[in-house]
C-alpha cells in the first residue's frame, strides 16, 4: 500500500490546480505539451513503469499491479491515470505513441514502450531485468 500512496502523492503534487471534480470532466485542463511532460517525467528515471487506470476497473491493469507486487525486485512503479484528473487526455496521448494501442495498461521499460500486460507477462521478470540493465 505504501507504493500506491506514494504514487498518488507524486501524481497529485504535479497537478496541484486540479480539483476532485475534474475527475468526471471530459475536458482536459492540461495542454498537449503538459501531457507529454507528465508522461516523460514519469519515465525519466528509467526502469519499469506501468500506466494503469482503476476507474473504470481494468482487469489487465489489476494483473499488471499483481505482477509488480509479485516481483518487487524489479522496482517497478505504477501510475494510476484515474487519480490525475486527466485520464482521457493522457490515455489519448499514450495511444498515439508509435507502436502503441489505445488499450491499458501501457508498460514501459527504460522509457521504451514494451506494450501491455500480455507483453509484460510474456517477457517475465528475467526479460524485464534484461531490458532495464541495458542502460
Amino acid at each position: 500500500m505504501y507504493m500506491f500512496s506514494q504514487i498518488y502523492r507524486a501524481v497529485s503534487s504535479r497537478l496541484p490546480s486540479l480539483s476532485s471534480s475534474s475527475h468526471t470532466s471530459s475536458a482536459s485542463r492540461m495542454n498537449p505539451k503538459e501531457i507529454q511532460e507528465f508522461v516523460e517525467n514519469n519515465l525519466k528515471d528509467n526502469g519499469l513503469v506501468v500506466f494503469i487506470r482503476t476507474s473504470p476497473p481494468c482487469y489487465f491493469c489489476q494483473q499488471a499491479l499483481r505482477f509488480l507486487q509479485k516481483y518487487p525486485e524489479l522496482q517497478g512503479k505504477s501510475i494510476d491515470l484515474s487519480e490525475t484528473g486527466e485520464q482521457q487526455a493522457i490515455i489519448s496521448y499514450l495511444g498515439s505513441l508509435p507502436g502503441s494501442a489505445p488499450t491499458f495498461p501501457r508498460v514501459f521499460a527504460n522509457k521504451e514502450l514494451i506494450g501491455g500486460y500480455s507483453d509484460l507477462e510474456g517477457l517475465g521478470p528475467s526479460g524485464i531485468k534484461a531490458i532495464i540493465q541495458k542502460v
